[in-house]
Order: C-alpha cells, then structure tokens, then sequence
C-alpha cells in the first residue's frame, strides 16, 4: 500500500470538516484550512508526475489554493475586503475537486480500500524475516 491512500483519506477528512467548521470560531476553520493546503501539496508531490504533464492546472490549482489561504488569512486579520475572494474562489476549487473525484473515481476507490485491508496487518513484506 502506499501513502497516497493516507494522504487522501486525510484531505477528504479535511475537506469535509472544513466546511463544517464554517460557523464555528474562526481559528478552527483556519486550522483544518492551513492542514488542508499542506496535504494538497504532498498530494501534489507524491503524483508529481502526472503534475509535470498537466502543469497548467496544477499551477492554476495551487495559485488558487495560496488565493484562498491568503484571503483567509486577510479575513483572520479582520479584513472584511478578503471575503469574496475567499468564498468564490472555494466554491471554485470545491467543484474543481468534485471533478477530480469524479475522474479518479476507481483509483480513489483502490487506494481507500487498500488502507481498510492494511489495518492490523503487519508492514513486513512475505519472505522478508527482518523488515526492512
């Protein structure tokens, strides 16, 4: 199994209580947000290739996620100004993932599945008696 399925697992989680975090004291949202941006990056690292091929998207994709983290951080700061950005540009990317999810679909599915089965497993790989 690789540690993509964890990364994934952990941006849906994030993703998720993000949104639901909205109405609740803002550091909260700007936590799970900050955790968010960071796991889309080694998302990014991890499937670099494939990032290297669609190199416009993926650079439209982080420029809009510094966008949404800036602007939040405008908003932590007590500027009202930042909001529009902040709001628009997430309701972008949230459909811009809603898209991804949709083509990567078994892929997701796979990796995600593949943690369920390496839970209470040993990492040890068969005939190898040390571990390593």
């Amino acid at each position: 199994m690789k540690r993509g399925g964890l990364v994934e697992a952990g941006l849906l989680a994030a993703f998720v209580l993000g949104f639901v975090l909205i109405g609740t004291p803002f550091l909260a949202h700007t936590i799970v947000g900050s955790a968010f941006a960071g796991l889309v990056a080694l998302h990014f690292w991890q499937r670099r290739d494939r990032a290297a091929r669609d190199r416009r998207l993926t650079a439209a994709l982080l420029a809009g996620l510094l966008v949404v983290l800036v602007s939040g951080a405008f908003q932590l700061a007590g500027s009202q100004t930042a909001a529009p950005w902040h709001g628009g540009l997430s309701w972008l990317l949230t459909i811009a993932l809603a898209v991804h999810l949709w083509r990567d679909r078994r892929a997701l599915r796979f990796r995600l599945r593949s943690l369920r089965s390496f839970r209470g497993r040993s990492t040890r790989q068969r005939g190898d008696p040390h571990g390593s």
